[in-house]
C-alpha cells in the first residue's frame, strides 16, 4: 500500500502542480504585454513592473489553486477508470475509500496552503501593488475613495462602497457618527462621485436613499427617510491623496476580527468583514469539495481523453465561480447570512461528489 499511496500522492501533485504552472505562466505572459506600454509610453521603470508582477502572482496562485487541483484530480483518476485499474484494485479487496484516501488527504493540504496563502501572503502583494500603482501614478485623482475599505478619513463619518467603476458606486453605505448612541445611516443603492479640486470637496450625488433622520420632536429618535436622489459633501483632506489606505481584503483574518470587534462597538455594520472572513474560509475548502466532486465523475465517466477531462474541468469550475458570485451577490443584499450564502456552494458541490462516490459499486 505505501508504493500505492506514493504514486498515486506524487501523480496527483505532479499533475495539479502542471496545471497551477500553466495558469499562471499565461496570466504572467497576458500581464506583461497589458502593463508593457507603461515601459515604452510613460517611461516607467521595468523593476517597479516587475515588482508588480510580482505582487500579484500570490493572487493568481490563489485563484488558480482549486481549479489546478481539479484538474489533477480529472487527469489521474480518469485515466486510472479507463484502464480498469480502479476495478482491478477494488477486484483486490481494497475498498474505494481506501483508494481515494491518499488523494483526499493531499487536497485537504492543499485547502490547508491555499488558505494561507489568501489569509497572509495574498492580501498583502494586494495592498503592495496598489501602492506600486500609486507610485506610478496611474491612479486617477479620485482613486483613494477605494471600493472595499472602510474609509475614515472625513471627520465625524465613516464610509463604505461596495463597488465603483470610474466614478459610479454601487451599495453604498455611509455612518454619520453620533456621540454616546448609534450612528446615523445612510443607505444608497447607487451614487456618483463629484470632485470639486479648486473647492478642496469631494460631493456625492446618491440615489435610491434610505437615512435616519432627526426626530424634531425627539431628538433622541431617528425615523426613516426615503429620496430619489441625496447629495452630500465633504471637506477633501489633504492627506487622503496622498496616503494608500488598505481594503478589508487587504487583511488577514485575525486583523479582521480585531476589526469587526472595534466597528461592532462603534455600530457599524460589519457585513464588508464578514464577507471577506467566509468568502476566504470557503475558497479555502474548494481544492477538496471540487476534488471530491472531480473524483466521483472521472471514477463514473471513466474516460482519458484530455480534451473531455479539460472540458470537464472547464464546466464544473464556470458553475462553481458563476454559483460563487450569485452567493456573494445574495450575501451583500442580505438575502443570506455570509456564513450560510458563501459557504453553500462548497457544500453543494462536495455533496454532490459524496453522494456519487458512495453509490459507486
Amino acid at each position: 500500500m505505501k508504493i500505492y499511496r506514493d504514486y498515486m500522492v506524487s501523480n496527483a501533485l505532479y499533475l495539479t502542480l502542471l496545471a497551477l504552472s500553466i495558469c499562471t505562466l499565461v496570466f504572467i505572459v497576458g500581464n506583461v504585454f497589458r502593463l508593457s506600454h507603461l515601459i515604452i509610453n510613460k517611461g516607467v521603470a521595468p523593476g517597479l513592473i516587475f515588482g508588480l508582477l510580482k505582487c500579484i502572482v500570490p493572487f493568481v496562485v490563489g485563484y488558480s489553486l482549486p481549479v489546478a487541483s481539479l484538474t489533477g484530480v480529472v487527469l489521474l483518476f480518469g485515466r486510472m477508470s479507463a484502464d480498469n485499474e480502479i476495478t482491478a484494485l477494488q477486484s483486490a479487496g481494497i475498498d474505494l475509500f481506501s483508494i481515494i484516501r491518499p488523494v483526499l488527504f493531499l487536497l485537504c493540504l492543499l485547502s490547508i496552503v491555499t488558505f494561507i496563502i489568501t489569509d497572509k501572503v495574498e492580501p498583502n502583494g494586494h495592498y503592495r501593488a496598489r501602492k506600486i500603482l500609486a507610485e506610478i501614478g496611474v491612479k486617477r485623482p479620485s482613486a483613494y475613495i477605494e471600493p472595499g475599505t472602510f474609509i475614515d478619513v472625513f471627520p465625524g463619518y465613516i464610509l463604505f462602497i461596495y463597488y465603483m467603476k470610474d466614478n459610479l458606486m454601487k451599495e453604498v453605505r455611509i455612518y454619520q457618527l453620533q456621540p454616546d448612541r448609534p450612528p446615523r445611516v445612510i443607505l444608497a443603492k447607487r451614487g456618483q462621485l463629484l470632485i470639486d479640486e479648486p473647492a478642496h470637496k469631494v460631493r456625492f450625488r446618491l440615489e435610491n436613499v434610505i437615512s435616519d433622520e432627526v426626530d424634531p420632536a425627539d431628538p433622541s429618535r431617528y425615523y426613516k427617510f426615503t429620496s430619489s436622489v441625496y447629495y452630500m459633501s465633504f471637506d477633501l483632506p489633504k492627506q487622503a491623496s496622498r496616503s494608500v489606505a488598505r481594503k478589508v481584503k487587504e487583511y488577514s483574518v485575525r486583523d479582521l476580527l480585531a476589526l469587526r470587534r472595534d466597528y461592532t462597538s462603534r455600530g457599524i455594520d460589519v457585513l464588508p468583514i464578514d464577507l471577506v472572513i467566509w468568502k476566504r474560509i470557503a475558497f479555502s475548502l474548494a481544492p477538496l469539495m471540487l476534488g471530491v466532486l472531480a473524483l466521483a465523475v472521472s471514477i463514473t465517466s471513466a474516460r482519458r481523453e484530455i480534451s473531455i477531462a479539460l472540458g470537464l474541468v472547464g464546466l464544473v469550475s464556470v458553475v462553481y465561480y458563476l454559483t460563487m458570485l450569485l452567493a456573494e451577490t445574495a450575501v451583500v443584499k442580505q438575502i443570506l447570512p455570509a456564513p450560510v450564502g458563501l459557504l453553500l456552494p462548497d457544500i453543494a458541490f462536495g455533496s454532490l461528489g459524496a453522494v456519487m462516490l458512495g453509490r459507486h459499486p
